[in-house]
């Protein structure tokens, strides 16, 4: 088994101090990256030649890498420990800046040893072997292996570099840029066993020609790797399939199956962790590399779950910048950690530990601009420098350090932003009313306009539309929504509203035959048996084309019926098919006074069995609260729907602000929902400290419960929208802790999280700052006793039960209402 180890930072010497944990972990032989002299001219367009493969002189020593002496040394110490010595060999060209070199300086010093330069036409064989890898910035001179005092020369540098050092194998890198019959030659000078790289897909034959006694011992097994990518990789096509047909193919037509080299990743590739979230998805295909036909290969850093998908980021700026140059410098300090900067990086370390520390945190100072995107390197998240150049980092989570890079120098270096897309399902009347209405109020925020498309005044934003958006292929800007009903009025007043040109089509289901649940739960999820392949067709589409899909939102009202119980029935599938997806609902409850549904009390429990069981996090929007704030603050004592509605997308807009307008703290879904979100309210206020104050006031809840002393909190998360300074946030914090104003449940942390998020500048507010918290109380409870007496009232009589015994839950009986409650 080998253990690959072509890096940058890898010196022969590390190389030998390390050999202890290599053989311990079971690794056989070590194959290292090339050994010779590399270009060490001014640095090139594509900066410094630290990976080993731009060869100059094959006859000298790369030093960069350790001296002769220690590679010595490291063949003498594997061969005592009974290991094997393996070395990448570049034998097709040479390193040249410019397609017109000064040849006296290499190994082969005349022209007359190289083919003219041409670029090579990719697909043809003749024109890959005797063309130029590379281009004109970075040309790679292509040695012509037909000329016999080329091959005569490299004859004898083989024998002699294997011999000198001990080698044991070769790894040849770009075989298939050399004609096949030039290797029996070669490998039988080095005497060794030599493997190359065909560098190739799933079709196994264009690989399989280059292993056997006409070319190579063996090769880099590209189609295995390929199967395996397609079977395990999630997300992924599971084509296990094509798997099997590459295992069943290479059998009849690799030479030595047993002698080809099974990987997967190597420094052509990204890190299997890259293209796979799935942690056991790696388990299983290395599992497969290590018992079937070939040799196992590990490349650095795969065994540690390494998930990089392209150079070291320290070597993508030590190459492309002068950040190896520049100074590092404190910004700030503190008992808990320090932030320095160097370059234009900065990082934020901590002494504190994994274990979480309420109320312990770093502010410092950058010499960004607020707003200013940059990217944390460690979690590929977007954080925005904060007000005054200033960023917080709160280690509520436990003490992990960040590592900031603004995101306009990372253009080129293979690492942005996770788009952790969100699809939207609206449910019912309700549901899509609202989700109408938060649609409308994206589209301002963002920038858009009523037909999807970007006005020209909002191209540089600085937002993540595309958590909730994607483009067309004619750029118009998509809600990523389902919306779903069984009767037509809502979604056709949409279809005729401005906004109709905004909604993808294919994305819209109403029942054919135009019936409805008729208010009843039983109806509703029985109505989901019969449409869920057309539904979760259109989910299916929309989670495969997100590229790292976080999860679900579903809009929905737990009184009626298609709200409540064919929203029963899409979250429970929801939950089924994508299990470790999250799943957020904003959720409509009666008002108790004034329903008009006389069956809700049993539509609202038998629902909330389904949001306990099946959603991540539930935000409650009670209608008696949203009749209340409209009176007190709209001074509307009738409210319409759409007034309570705006109050409603009010809400959902600023519980995903941090989503798309990113600070520094609960940047994705997983942040927001971490506190297990049940009241959610709105204010807009001068001062932070006025904002979170007002925020914990009862009266500006959105759940109508009963005054208790003995209630409290479980957990607060304030999301606050403005330009604020960190500083600000924390002295607030500390100020509400003096005066007591919030009171925690004893048994937890009692701390206030804080999310500090960019207000869209498209929008004109008369406030500096607004805030929104999302909490956990234990006043809840008083809203479920109230739907529990409501229920019981109508069990006990057995009243309307008619209609629920005519679906297929309910025939044999009514214990799925004993459940529920």
């Amino acid at each position: 088994m080998f253990l690959s180890t072509l890096h940058s930072q890898v010196t022969r010497c590390s190389v030998r101090n390390n050999l202890d944990y290599i053989q311990n972990a079971g690794f056989t032989a070590v194959w290292i990256s090339p050994v010779n002299q590399n270009y060490e001219g001014p640095r090139t367009a594509y900066g410094d030649p630290y990976h080993g493969y731009w060869i100059a002189n094959i006859s000298k020593t790369n030093d960069r890498f350790g001296t002769s002496d220690d590679l010595k040394s490291l063949s003498a110490e594997l061969h005592r420990r009974n290991m094997y010595l393996m070395i990448d060999v570049v034998v097709n060209n040479v390193m040249a800046t410019s397609t017109t070199p000064d040849y006296s300086p290499y190994f082969f010093d005349d022209r007359s040893f190289y083919h003219p330069y041409c670029s090579i036409a990719w697909g043809n064989t003749t024109s890959e072997q005797d063309c130029w890898l590379g281009d004109k910035k970075v040309a790679l001179p292509d040695l012509d292996t037909h000329n016999s005092a080329v091959i005569e020369r490299y004859g004898k540098w083989i024998q002699n570099l294997v011999q000198e050092y001990s080698i044991d194998g070769l790894r040849i890198d770009a075989a298939k840029h050399v004609e096949m019959d030039f290797w029996p030659m070669f490998c039988a000078k080095a005497g060794v066993f030599c493997m190359g790289e065909v560098y190739g897909g799933s079709d196994v034959e264009p690989v399989a020609q280059y292993q056997g006694p006409q070319s190579l011992d063996s090769v880099l097994n590209y189609p295995f790797y390929s199967g395996l990518i397609e079977a395990f990789a999630i997300p992924g096509p599971s084509n296990i399939t094509a798997l099997v047909q590459v295992i069943e193919e290479s059998k009849q037509k690799f030479a030595d199956v047993g002698l080809l080299g099974n990987f997967l990743e190597n420094q052509d590739l990204p890190r299997w962790h890259n293209q796979s979230v799935d942690p056991q998805s790696l388990y299983n295909a290395m599992v497969l590399t290590f018992l079937t036909d070939g040799i196992p290969i590990v490349y650095y850093g795969q065994e540690q779950g390494f998930s990089g998908n392209s150079d070291p980021l320290r070597n993508f700026f030590v190459n492309t910048t002068d950040w190896v140059s520049q100074q590092a410098e404190i910004l700030t300090k503190s008992p808990y950690g320090l932030a320095v900067k160097k370059g234009d990086i900065i990082s934020v370390v901590t002494n504190i530990g994994s274990p979480p520390q309420n109320g312990t945190h770093i502010v410092v100072p950058t010499p960004y601009v607020a707003s200013t995107p940059t990217i944390n390197i460690l979690t590929c998240q977007q954080w925005a420098i904060g007000a005054g150049g200033k960023i917080d980092v709160e280690y509520t989570k436990g003490g992990v350090p960040v590592v900031l890079v603004p995101a306009s120098l990372l253009k080129g270096s293979g690492i942005s932003p996770m788009p952790r897309e969100i699809v939207t399902v609206q449910l019912g009347q309700c549901g899509n009313q609202m989700g109408s209405v938060y649609w409308q109020r994206l589209c301002a925020e963002h920038g858009i306009n009523k037909e999807g498309i970007l006005e020209e005044w909002a191209a540089e934003g600085g937002d993540r539309k595309d958590v909730f958006f994607y483009q067309a292929d004619d750029e118009h800007y998509i809600p990523r929504a389902i919306l779903v009903d069984l009767e037509p009025r809502v979604i056709n007043n949409i279809l005729t509203s401005p906004y109709a040109g905004l909604y993808n089509p294919e994305n819209i289901f109403v029942s054919k035959d135009g019936g409805e649940a008729g208010n009843n739960w039983a109806q509703g999820y029985a109505s989901g048996e019969k449409i869920y392949e057309e539904v979760m067709e259109m989910i299916d589409r929309e989670a495969e084309g997100s590229d790292s899909l976080e999860g679900f939102m579903l809009a929905h009202s737990i009184a009626g019926g298609t709200g409540s119980g064919l929203g029963s029935f899409i979250l429970e599938r929801l939950n089924d098919k994508f299990p470790k997806k999250l799943i957020q609902t904003y959720s409509v409850f009666p008002n108790s006074q004034e329903g008009d549904v006389v069956v809700q009390p049993y539509n609202s429990l038998l629902t909330l069995k389904r949001l306990v069981n099946h959603a991540d996090s539930v935000v409650v929007l009670d209608n008696s609260a949203l009749a209340r704030i409209s009176a007190d603050r709209l001074h509307q004592q009738t409210p319409s729907f759409d007034q309570t509605n705006q109050l409603v997308a009010t809400v959902m807009a600023a519980s995903t602000q941090t989503l798309r307008y990113p600070g520094y703290m609960n940047n994705d879904l997983v942040g927001i929902i971490a506190d297990q979100i049940d009241k959610a309210k709105p204010i807009r206020r001068t001062t932070v400290l006025d904002v979170m104050r007002r925020l914990l006031q009862p009266k500006n809840r959105m759940v109508s419960t009963t005054p208790s002393k003995t209630a409290c909190y479980i957990s607060i998360l304030n999301i606050i929208q403005g330009d604020v300074d960190p500083t600000d946030v924390h002295q607030s914090l500390l100020r509400i802790r003096e005066r007591q104003l919030a009171n925690f449940i004893p048994w937890g942390p009692a701390s206030i999280q804080v999310a500090l998020t960019r207000r869209s500048p498209y929008i004109t507010t008369n406030h500096r700052v607004s805030g929104l918290m999302l909490a956990n109380h234990t006043s809840i409870a008083s809203l479920f006793k109230r739907m529990l007496d409501q229920f019981d009232r109508l069990r006990r009589r057995n009243a309307f039960l008619e209609q629920y015994k005519k679906e297929k839950m309910f025939e044999n009986g009514l214990e799925e209402f004993d459940d529920a409650r």
